[in-house]
C-alpha cells in the first residue's frame, strides 16, 4: 500500500532492456500526488501492464510520459482524482479500457476521475464492483535462441468452474489467426481444465506447426467446460 506520498508513490522506467515485462498490479494508492509514473522503454517486445490497482483522493492516478512500445491499463479503480485518472503526455495512444472512473459516466461524469488527450477509455466500467468475464491481458514472446513461446494471459471467469483454454496464432499481426498449434506443442495453462486467474502461462514449441516471428500475434480464447 502506497499512502500520503510525498509527490510520486511508484516511478517505473522500463529503459532499454528488450523484451521487459513490467507488471504492477493489486495496489492501492492513497492520498498520493502521483500514484504511478510510468515510461515505457523504447525496445521491442517492451511491455507495460497496470491492472487491479486501486487509487484513492490523489491529484493524478497514472502518468505516462513514455509509452514505449505499449502499456495497457485496465481493471484499476480511480476514486476522487482531482487532475487525472490517466495523463498521457505522450502522442501514442495509451489503452485504459476497462476501468472504474468514478462516475458511472465514465471520466466525462461529474465526479469521474478525467482522462487527458491520447487516452482509450471505451467500454468503462459503470460500477466499481464491475467484473467483466473473459480473457484479458495476453502477452506473448519467443525465448531467445528457440522457437518456445511464452504467453501469458489473465483469465476472469465463475469461481470453482474451469474452462477450455483455446491458443490460436496469426503471421499478418491480427486477424486472421490461421495458425492453431497442435495439442502436443502445447503446455502448461491451455487445454481442459484451467481455473480463472491471473497471469496465467502457457508454453507453445512453435518449431512444429509455426512459423512464428516476433511481429505474430496470439489470440487465447476460453470456454466454460
Amino acid at each position: 500500500m502506497f499512502k500520503n506520498a510525498y509527490s510520486i508513490a511508484l516511478f517505473v522506467d522500463a529503459g532499454t532492456t528488450v523484451g521487459s515485462r513490467e507488471i504492477i498490479y493489486a495496489n492501492r494508492f492513497e492520498n498520493c500526488p502521483t500514484g504511478i509514473r510510468y515510461q515505457g522503454g523504447p525496445s521491442a517486445g517492451s511491455y507495460g501492464y497496470i491492472y487491479g490497482n486501486t487509487f484513492t483522493n490523489g491529484a493524478i492516478a497514472i502518468m505516462v510520459s513514455k509509452v514505449g512500445t505499449s502499456v495497457d491499463v485496465h481493471h484499476n479503480l480511480f476514486n476522487g482524482m482531482t487532475s487525472y485518472g490517466v495523463q498521457n503526455t505522450d502522442t501514442t495512444s495509451v489503452n485504459a479500457q476497462n476501468n472504474w472512473w468514478g462516475s458511472t459516466n465514465g471520466p466525462t461524469g461529474v465526479r469521474g476521475s478525467p482522462a487527458s488527450t491520447n487516452v482509450v477509455y471505451a467500454n468503462y466500467w459503470t460500477t466499481p464492483t464491475q467484473n467483466t468475464q473473459g480473457v484479458w491481458n495476453v502477452f506473448a514472446q519467443r525465448k531467445a535462441g528457440t522457437m518456445l513461446v511464452d504467453i501469458y494471459y489473465d483469465l476472469i471467469g465463475d469461481a470453482g468452474h474451469t474452462y477450455h483454454v483455446t491458443i490460436e496464432a496469426s503471421t499478418s499481426g491480427g486477424a486472421p489467426y490461421t495458425i492453431s498449434p497442435a495439442s502436443q506443442t502445447l503446455s502448461g495453462a491451455v487445454g481442459n481444465g484451467v481455473s480463472p486467474g491471473e497471469n496465467l502461462h502457457a508454453v507453445w514449441d512453435a518449431s512444429t506447426g509455426g512459423p512464428y516471428t516476433d511481429t505474430s500475434r496470439v489470440k487465447v480464447t476460453a470456454d466454460l467446460e
